[in-house]
């Protein structure tokens, strides 16, 4: 229940920071595999603004103190502040952008 529940978590605030950030055609992918957890952000066009944001600020450095404690308190803050969080409840994180598509892509290792 509580893996669940961070899943949510990450697609909450991400889409949330997608959605300020003016994107249109958002399209949320969940691949719930016994090892990894994989979501995917698809939307049209590209936003240098996002692409600087995933590039430079979330690299998938997983936290345990935060995966732990901190989890729980996204959504009670600024929204810039629960990106940080999301850093630290991934393994990985790619960006690409093809054919018009930009898409983000989040992996958490299941243990």
């Amino acid at each position: 229940m509580i893996k669940n529940q961070k899943i949510c978590k990450i697609v909450e605030e991400f889409s949330l920071y997608l959605l300020e950030n003016n994107i249109k055609d958002l399209t949320i992918g969940i691949s719930n595999c016994d090892d990894q957890v994989i979501i995917n952000f698809s939307f049209s066009g590209y936003i240098q603004a996002i692409k600087d944001y995933v590039l430079l600020h979330i690299k998938g450095q997983r936290d345990p103190q935060i995966e732990e404690y901190g989890w729980e308190l996204m959504g009670e803050g600024a929204y810039d502040d629960d990106l940080g969080i999301i850093n630290a409840l991934i393994d990985e994180i790619n960006y690409l952008e093809q054919n018009n598509k930009t898409i983000v892509r989040m992996v958490r290792y299941e243990s």
